[in-house]
């Protein structure tokens, strides 16, 4: 039973931590940066680096399974984001050294990409917290 109550929460530990990919191209042809829209790294720190009034255009994503919202948002990032804010973006990611140009892409789905995964809620620091707070508190 324990055994199991262990399997249950590191499968809920992988399963519901977020996380994004990035692809830069070994040529140097810059780097593209791939998350979900619900992403908090999203929310949290691209959008509050847009100015109120690129803000207004709409970047929020209602459905985050649909993939027309996802590309008419990525349509929005492509003309209305500049490539400093981009890059300013990247560098407070702080997991992967940027090069111009940077491309933000949303997409419902990251199974599949060629790209480095990153994990954006947890480090793995602290996901190796969480388990071993987790094991002195688990009793047999």
């Amino acid at each position: 039973m324990h055994l199991l109550n262990t399997w249950i929460f590191v499968f809920a530990i992988t399963l519901f931590a977020t996380g994004y990919k990035v692809h830069c191209p070994k040529d140097g042809e810059g780097c593209i940066i791939y998350m979900k829209p619900y992403e908090p790294q999203y929310y949290d720190t691209f959008l509050s680096l847009l100015d109120p009034e690129t803000l207004s255009l709409g970047f929020n994503i209602e459905n985050y399974k649909d993939e027309y919202e996802c590309n008419y948002v990525n349509k929005l990032i492509k003309q209305n984001v500049k490539q400093k804010t981009l890059m300013k973006f990247a560098r407070k990611l702080k997991t992967f050294e940027p090069r111009s140009p940077i491309s933000l892409k949303l997409a419902p789905k990251l199974k599949g990409l060629l790209a480095n995964t990153y994990n954006s809620n947890l480090t793995k620091q602290d996901n190796k917290d969480l388990i071993s707070k987790y094991f002195k508190n688990f009793k047999p």
